[in-house]
């Protein structure tokens, strides 16, 4: 509790205010925290409270995932790429993922031809020799 006075956090401030990852000059806010907490998501700031506190995280869970059925024969999945699908910063997709994880946004996989078919953003390529 010290360490937390000392670096000017309060003791209920929610995790993802202190943590953080830098995107195109943007600081992200990251939710989760070490398994000692008892969170879900693992991710590991470095702490360093004469710095004010967390210093961006540099590792945690780079992809999660939550599969579930509901009872008509596709699976209801919803994955994350946390840390985005490029490091690439001239890269639409560099912080893309990223921007959802700490808005606790998913992104919705889809398995069965229905629900393939159906997506918004379909893109068809027929490859041929």
């Amino acid at each position: 509790m010290t360490e937390l006075r000392t670096a000017g956090i309060a003791l209920d401030a929610k995790l993802g205010a202190n943590q953080f990852v830098v995107r195109g000059g943007q600081r992200i806010p990251v939710p989760g925290g070490t398994e000692s907490l008892g969170v879900w998501n693992r991710i590991e700031p470095v702490w360093n409270a004469a710095a004010g506190g967390y210093t961006e995280v540099t590792m945690g869970s780079s992809h999660i995932q939550a599969v579930g059925w509901d009872g008509s024969g596709c699976p209801v999945a919803r994955t994350l790429l946390t840390y985005s699908q490029s490091s690439n910063p001239n890269s639409a997709h560099f912080a893309d993922q990223t921007r959802l994880f700490s808005r606790e946004q998913w992104v919705t996989s889809r398995f069965c031809e229905k629900d393939i078919l159906s997506s918004p953003a379909l893109k068809v390529v027929r490859v041929h020799e």
